[in-house]
């Protein structure tokens, strides 16, 4: 929403012999190529989790006896709302998409939830954007989901498109690198 607004991505992981879900927070992604983008979650899906720092502050919290982790998670939400959106984020992506599925109205204690459903054949999907409306006007919302479309439509395709047609395997299948490693 806001420029530099941190964005906050659940990323589902094997965790010892279960499942987790770890969240990783982000800031400066809409300055990123699709393969940098690509190659950013890539990372974060294969990457040994202690090598991940947003992920082992989550195993670390989740180790904390329930009293303790409880007493933490208030502390994150609800001491100060700028030290709240510096851990957290203010935004979260979320889907469930992939599995065919789409949410109904999710829930955060962050700001602004943006979620999609499954992508259709034709390119087609519905997005929703759920946000607090003490902090944000719904015509403002409106906007930005116009403008979102606006750049799926446009900058977007168009990117898609130069990535399709490029003959540099470089750039047709992004790097497991996240761009901080490669510099």
């Amino acid at each position: 929403m806001a420029d530099g607004a941190p964005l906050r991505a659940p990323v589902q992981r094997r965790c010892g012999v279960g499942r987790a879900i770890l969240g990783r927070r982000d800031a400066g992604s809409e300055d990123r190529s699709i393969p940098d983008i690509h190659a950013h979650l890539y990372r974060y899906k294969h990457a040994p989790i202690p090598a991940l720092e947003d992920f082992r502050a989550s195993l670390f919290l989740g180790r904390l006896r329930q009293p303790l982790r409880g007493l933490v998670r208030w502390a994150a939400l609800e001491v100060s709302g700028a030290q709240r959106a510096r851990r957290l984020g203010t935004f979260l992506v979320s889907s469930y998409g992939s599995l065919g599925a789409e949410q109904l109205h999710p829930r955060s204690p962050l700001t602004t939830v943006l979620t999609f459903g499954p992508i259709s054949a034709n390119g087609t999907t519905v997005v929703k954007l759920v946000y607090d409306h003490r902090v944000l006007d719904g015509a403002y919302v409106a906007r930005c989901l116009a403008r979102l479309e606006q750049i799926l439509q446009e900058d977007i395709r168009a990117e898609l498109a130069r990535l399709r047609g490029s003959s540099d395997p470089a750039l047709r299948q992004p790097s497991t690198r996240s761009p901080a490693d490669r510099a």
